[in-house]
C-alpha cells in the first residue's frame, strides 16, 4: 500500500508542476522497488524523450489515478472482510471462507448459489426502506416479528456478503428454529 501512496504523490506533484521532484521519487521508488509496475511506468515516462511535457504529466497522472483506485479497491477488501467478520455469526462467516478456493478469502471468493440459508437479521430498524433493502440484497423474508428490529428470511451463501455489507444489519446468525406448541 505505501508504494500506492508514493506513486499517489508523484502524481500530486506532477500536478502542482513539481516535475524535478516527481521524478526523482520515481526513480526513487523503482530503485528500492523494481518490480513495482506503476513505478516503473512512471520512471519511464519520465524518461521518454518522445513525450511533450503535457503528454508526460497526463501518462504520470492517469498512473497515479491507477495507484489510487488499487489503494482504494484495498482498503474496501480490507473493510468488508472486517465486517463480514462483524457482522456474520462464525458458522456463517466460515461458511463463506470454505467456499473460497484460494487464499483470496469470503470477499473474493465465488459462492454456492443453489444453497438455501435460513436466517435471522438484526438491522437498526425494520422499515419499508430497510426491507426494501434486505430483499435487494437477496433476503427472501419469511417472517417479520410486529416487535423488534429483525426479520427471519432465507439467503444463498453468496447473498451473504450483500446482506452483510448493508449499513443498517447489525448481525446475522442462523435462524433458531423452536418446535412448534399444540
Amino acid at each position: 500500500m505505501l508504494t500506492n501512496e508514493v506513486a499517489i504523490l508523484i502524481g500530486q506533484l506532477v500536478e502542482a508542476e513539481q516535475i524535478d521532484v516527481a521524478k526523482q521519487l520515481a526513480d526513487e521508488l523503482v530503485i528500492y522497488l523494481p518490480d513495482y509496475e506503476i513505478g516503473v511506468k512512471m520512471r519511464d515516462a519520465f524518461a521518454n524523450t518522445e513525450l511533450d511535457d503535457e503528454s508526460r504529466s497526463t501518462a504520470v497522472i492517469e498512473l497515479a489515478l491507477k495507484a489510487q483506485a488499487e489503494l482504494e479497491a484495498v482498503m474496501f477488501r480490507a473493510w468488508a472482510e472486517a465486517r463480514l467478520h462483524n457482522v456474520l455469526e462464525a458458522s456463517l462467516y466460515q461458511r463463506l471462507a470454505e467456499v473460497s478456493m484460494d487464499d483470496t478469502r469470503a470477499v473474493d471468493s465465488p459462492a454456492r448459489k443453489d444453497d438455501a440459508l435460513l436466517v435471522s437479521v438484526l438491522a437498526t430498524s425494520v422499515d419499508d426502506d430497510v426491507l426494501s433493502a434486505l430483499k435487494e440484497a437477496g433476503l427472501i423474508v419469511k417472517a417479520k416479528p410486529t416487535s423488534g428490529s429483525f426479520v427471519v428470511g432465507e439467503t444463498s451463501t453468496d447473498r451473504l456478503i450483500d446482506l452483510a455489507l448493508l449499513q443498517a444489519v447489525r448481525r446475522i446468525e442462523p435462524a433458531r428454529l423452536s418446535p412448534t406448541r399444540n
